[in-house]
């Protein structure tokens, strides 16, 4: 029988060479063969139907249901985005940045799979954290993968575009949004998987307009937060410098641009005054 696995492994492997770069593709074969391939025949069906999908551009996160963030498992699918190393970054950061005793109120502005508050409640027990979306189909999601890790989170829809006041129970020591920004004028960069397989309601923002999202948080911040608390954004490389001058604009203090890992501006933090 390992003989017969190990065949069927050469084989996915050089159909996944074919398809994509070939650092992606052992890491495409690792996790199916980890999820899908077992020492009896049932397996190998599996793991072949799993491999064709990854061939015909699904995203193997999509096709185990699942992906790893910041030591979390969480749940994703179609009506979700997957959750990038860059945003996992973000969290590092605010927990670097915060006491960990103190007991701090956050609010996650378009949520997803809810991998941020997630992650932030694993880290910090005693915080109070919320998370809102404008798709109920993505907050099923983020409830799911709240109670698979064991966390309470508020989960609620909100719709930061509207010009209405979004109902809170209370102010929020912490606001952090990952929102979508990503321009129609980069699908050309971009790889098919992500395009034909991830919701483009949670990716693109208009050309003409690409500031819209923080421009309308930013809106709602007298609301929501309270003075002296600090705003935390994930933004386009291209408009991070941007993003940090309407945050300055909105009246807050110490507005520092930061860059990730890969050394592109990508998060702006602030605090409000």
């Amino acid at each position: 029988m390992n003989t017969i696995m190990e065949s069927i492994m050469q084989a996915a492997r050089k159909e996944l060479n074919r398809s994509m770069e070939q650092q992606e593709a052992a890491a495409v074969l690792k996790i199916l063969v980890s999820d899908f391939l077992h020492d009896n025949p049932s397996s190998f069906q599996k793991f072949e139907a799993a491999v064709k999908l990854c061939l015909q551009g699904v995203p193997v996160q999509y096709v185990v249901g699942y992906t790893i963030f910041s030591g979390c498992r969480i749940r994703v699918g179609p009506e979700v985005l997957i959750p990038r190393p860059e945003t996992e970054e973000l969290v590092e950061m605010i927990l670097g940045g915060t006491n960990a005793t103190e007991k701090l109120r956050l609010l996650d502005i378009g949520t997803g799979s809810g991998c941020i508050p997630v992650a932030m409640a694993k880290a910090r027990l005693h915080w109070s954290i919320s998370a809102c979306d404008v798709s109920p189909t993505a907050l099923e999601t983020a409830r799911q993968n709240a109670l698979f890790n064991g966390v309470n989170i508020d989960f609620f829809v909100g719709d930061i575009l509207s010009k209405q006041e979004i109902e809170v129970k209370e102010k929020y020591d912490l606001i952090v949004s990952n929102p979508p920004y990503v321009l129609p004028s980069e699908k050309g960069t971009m790889k098919r998987n992500v395009l034909e397989h991830e919701p483009h309601l949670a990716l693109f923002v208009p050309d003409n307009d690409h500031l819209l999202f923080y421009r309308a948080i930013l809106a709602h911040v007298p609301q929501l937060l309270s003075p002296g608390g600090s705003i935390w954004f994930e933004c386009n490389e291209r408009y991070a410098t941007e993003v940090g001058q309407l945050v300055q604009q909105a009246g807050f203090a110490e507005v520092m641009v930061i860059r990730d890992l890969s050394g592109k501006q990508r998060f702006v933090n602030a605090c409000y005054p």
